[in-house]
């Protein structure tokens, strides 16, 4: 067994990781004075929110792991009068504390960590607790924490049912290319991390349970990986499940970028602000060494563009309900929902994830949600103005939302029907919806969630670009250009942007009005560029739920740049109205009995993006690219055989060759 540490200690590169964790945590934890007083107690910037006890906890996992001395004393103080709650991560993080580092930890705080795990581990062996196609995170982390205490408390009941979970992994990613909480900027280095542990953790006493530990994290990498868009040092959609804050900032992937691969596979961002980033954010969640594959490393070294990546996913069952949530995790005095409200059980399924990477931009689109949506990025486009960058200010990020009553993203929105306030960090997508992606070319399907069909005064499909590190030079509205951000149209016309090297088009997908003053609108606001396609603006009004559930919105997203096309006049021409065919429609008859369907179909010279699907069910007939119905591959990308991964190979099923699109 020694002989295998050391053989993957080398495979792995332990050492090199070492080092260069120290230097990440180091960075970070030189600024403890300023985070906590001596005595522990919080004196950071201000959150708007008291701190959670898992947050301080992480800090505390970097100041320990950086070895500084007095960011060790700090991270005792902190531990010391850090409340144990009911929480889903701090057991993980105090066995791994116990663990790893028990000789920097005080007494008395150890046997607190000790007793708190102690005590909180039967609650980890539930099926809430298990891989069901939703919060992946979470039964990666409660594997570590019921095979470690399993361990370190003599319950050997526990462990097993960590080695369980783990199985269920397996069949998951056997069944699917990515995992259902795929690509999260938030919660895809949770999984892995968590693997690692576990990786850490069997090395030495469990060889069958190491290598299936190794084999799922080796499979979570690939994904992580293929998102990975080098030139802006960031992690490419689409996203499973984000936050604001993920989506405008770069938080710990260029360090868990550099913490794997050192200066041999440098990111687009300069030194400085890489540098910037580790003093910045706490990278609690790289403690562990990984174990990404060789193969993958290089895979990533190498990658040319145009890239292609796609896989299949699935997702369970789910609803916009809140309250529970909320109860069982952060507030137990959450008080109920609007009774009237009707919220829809969205069902289970299975997806398609695919991202198209050039050295300009990326385009990541998700065929469905995961989960209830509310926070899917199911559309997502990174790029960039220039090559190479300088530095954020040459990194733009779209994305869209569906929005009820002119809620808006970069304040507090309040959502009474679901009994519930959100913070400017969660901006929910009030909207479901479904995408057809090719390359360069995304058509997004949009409905909005019916338990916001009353008191209505607008509704509108947003494209948000934020505007903290730049706005576009040019912005057409139609034919014509805007001389600054503001602009509106009654007609459904095309909004087209050019921002240093890199075009944009969106052309709007509207089949129903409601009544509204205008159809499309171009604005600033809270920091945004906002591109609108209006459903409905006037008076209050309820709307019939049949009604609410055919009430379609979209847009067709064409992307661009001087490489590809010269000139931005020549790719407005080229996704033109001349060059453009739309038929997006709603239609019944006798053999549906009643049911309505939507048609949508884009087309243009070299592509053809088409749905037929049901609003009110959510029932696909099909979804093509180019008459080729998509989604069933398990995963396809660009420079990398499939069936060398983990569960992938023949006597899986099929594996992938040749290139994504």
């Amino acid at each position: 067994m020694t002989s295998l540490i050391q053989q993957e200690a080398q495979l792995f590169d332990y050492e090199g990781q070492q080092l260069r964790r120290k230097r990440i945590f180091g960075a970070f934890a030189a600024g403890h004075g300023v985070m906590f007083s001596p005595e522990g107690e919080y004196t950071g910037p201000n959150l708007g929110h008291t701190p959670r006890p898992n947050d301080l906890m992480g800090h505390c996992v970097n100041y320990l792991g950086s070895g500084n001395p007095d960011a060790v004393r700090t991270a005792n103080a902190v531990l010391r009068r850090l409340p144990m709650i009911e929480c889903h991560f701090l057991p993980n993080r105090s066995l791994w504390l116990l663990r790893t580092c028990p000789h920097l930890l005080e007494e008395d705080v150890r046997k607190k960590l000790d007793d708190y795990s102690c005590s909180h581990l039967d609650g980890f062996a539930g099926e809430d607790q298990d891989f069901v196609g939703v919060n992946d995170n979470f039964p990666c982390v409660s594997a570590y924490t019921l095979m470690a205490g399993g361990l370190r408390f003599g319950r050997p009941e526990l462990y097993e049912r960590g080695c369980v979970r783990l199985r269920q992994l397996k069949e998951m990613l056997t069944r699917r290319g990515a995992a259902s909480e795929y690509a999260s900027p938030t919660y895809s280095l949770l999984q892995l991390h968590a693997l690692a542990q576990l990786g850490e953790l069997t090395a030495e006493t469990d060889p069958e349970m190491h290598r299936l530990v190794l084999d799922c994290e080796a499979r979570i990498w690939a994904d992580y990986l293929a998102h990975y868009y080098l030139p802006a040092d960031r992690l490419a959609g689409p996203y499973s499940r984000s936050y604001t804050s993920t989506l405008v900032e770069w938080t710990t992937h260029p360090a868990a970028l550099y913490l794997l691969f050192g200066d041999s596979v440098p990111g687009g961002l300069p030194e400085e602000e890489r540098e910037a980033l580790m003093v910045r954010h706490n990278h609690h969640i790289l403690a562990a060494d990984f174990h990404c594959p060789p193969l993958l490393r290089e895979w990533l070294a190498g990658r040319q563009y145009p890239f292609s990546y796609e896989a299949t996913t699935e997702f369970h069952a789910s609803s916009d309900e809140v309250i529970g949530v909320q109860k069982l995790w952060s507030d137990p005095d959450a008080g109920p929902g609007d009774e009237g409200a009707v919220l829809e059980e969205y069902a289970s399924g299975s997806g398609r994830v695919s991202t198209y990477m050039t050295e300009a931009y990326s385009l990541g689109v998700a065929s469905r949600e995961w989960h209830c949506g509310s926070q899917t990025d199911t559309f997502l486009a990174l790029y960039t103005t220039r090559a190479p960058i300088r530095g954020r200010r040459d990194v733009r990020t779209v994305f869209a939302r569906y929005s009820v009553n002119d809620r808006l993203p970069g304040q507090t929105n309040a959502y009474p029907e679901l009994g519930t306030v959100n913070g400017p960090m969660l901006f929910w997508d009030q909207g479901r919806k479904l995408g057809v992606h090719h390359k360069n070319t995304a058509m997004m399907l949009y409905k909005p969630r019916l338990y916001a069909r009353k008191q209505v005064r607008s509704l509108r499909l947003m494209v948000l670009m934020p505007l903290s590190d730049g706005r576009p030079e040019e912005i057409w509205l139609g034919g014509r250009r805007l001389e600054g951000t503001e602009g509106e149209h009654t007609g459904l016309v095309p909004v087209c942007l050019k921002d240093g090297r890199t075009y944009m088009a969106f052309h709007p997908l509207v089949p129903v009005d409601h009544g509204r003053k205008q159809a499309v609108r171009v604005e600033e606001a809270n920091g945004y560029l906002i591109l609108s396609f209006y459903n409905y603006e006037g008076e209050e009004r309820d709307f019939r739920a049949a009604e609410f559930a055919l009430t379609g919105n979209g847009f067709v997203c064409e992307l661009g740049s001087e490489a590809e096309d010269g000139s931005f006049s020549a790719f407005r021409e080229r996704i033109g109205q001349g060059q453009v065919q739309v038929e997006d429609r709603y239609l019944s008859n006798v053999h549906m009995r009643g049911a309505m369907i939507r048609k949508s179909v884009y087309s243009r010279p070299g592509v053809q993006l088409a749905c037929e699907y049901s609003p009110v069910s959510e029932g696909i007939r099909y979804m093509t690219v180019n008459g080729r119905q998509i989604g069933e591959t398990r995963l396809l990308a660009d420079g990398l055989d499939a069936a060398q991964l983990p569960f992938l190979g023949e006597e899986d099923g099929e594996g992938g060759d040749g290139a994504a699109g």
